[in-house]
């Protein structure tokens, strides 16, 4: 490591304890105009979530309701759980999906698991370690900006042609609760 993204991990707690660590378990809520313009207003909430320091896998407990938890895995699949492991509802590939009209006006449990939990919460919590993950290239800007390139098959939101996303997104976060979970001996 060296430059700005050393820095920014050394001030977000150096990559050592980052390291240590298995996983993120964060308590928060969320809202924001795109969840009532995609038909869930007063979704999502408080959400409890997990999320691995080492690979692409997110679980939001009592997600969409109390006794359910909505799990990402490493391929990008969503599903939804009873507390007996029971899958109540999946989808193999959720990111082509978006690409069909309903999504412009409507999401589902499915695609607001997808865009909680493979976008929105491993970029919050995550950021700046995964800048590091194998795969991941950065690049020092002048401005002390960085620009990092994602290996395919990462969830980067981006605009139709790989374009950024024009202006700011319209959700908002508050952190209640973050904790590193411990890695096993």
């Amino acid at each position: 490591m060296s430059g700005l993204l050393d820095e920014a991990i050394a001030a977000h707690g150096g990559a050592e304890r980052f390291g240590a660590a298995d996983a993120v378990h964060v308590r928060q809520r969320a809202g924001g105009a795109m969840f009532k313009l995609k038909g869930r207003e007063g979704r999502p909430g408080t959400i409890d979530g997990v999320v691995s320091t080492h690979e692409l896998r997110t679980e939001l407990r009592d997600y969409p309701a109390p006794g359910l938890r909505g799990l990402v895995e490493p391929d990008g699949a969503v599903r939804i759980e009873d507390a007996q492991g029971r899958v109540r509802a999946h989808r193999a590939e959720p990111r082509p999906a978006f690409r069909y009209r309903r999504h412009l006006v409507r999401w589902d449990d499915l695609d607001q698991l997808y865009f909680i939990g493979a976008t929105a919460l491993p970029n919050y919590v995550l950021t700046p370690f995964w800048l590091r993950w194998p795969g991941v290239e950065t690049e020092e800007l002048p401005g002390r900006r960085l620009r990092a390139r994602f290996p395919a098959g990462r969830v980067v939101p981006r605009a139709p042609g790989d374009r950024p996303l024009p202006g700011p997104t319209l959700v908002w976060i508050e952190v209640d609760a973050f904790a590193l979970r411990p890695a096993a001996p």
